[in-house]
């Protein structure tokens, strides 16, 4: 089992590594996801400094969004 989750291993949206997955026995991949830039493309000739963060970047973790938001919220 182990050696089909690494050939089937998923990349990382944005550093598009591997990630390799062990000690589990159930995997459930949802496929397809896109950047959600709406917004920022709409606001962009607003006059004030943005920050992008989360999935308008690129979809990826809660975890990895809330550590931009941190950043993000220390730069202003």
């Amino acid at each position: 089992m182990t050696d089909l989750l690494h050939l089937c291993a998923p990349l990382h949206t944005l550093s598009d590594e591997a990630m390799i997955l062990e000690g589990v026995d159930t995997v459930v991949m949802s496929l397809g996801h896109v950047s959600q830039t709406a917004l920022a493309d709409a606001l962009v000739d607003w006059p004030v400094e943005m920050y992008m963060i989360g999935d308008c970047l690129s979809p990826r973790t809660v975890e990895e969004a809330i550590l931009e938001g941190l950043g993000a919220g220390l730069a202003v």
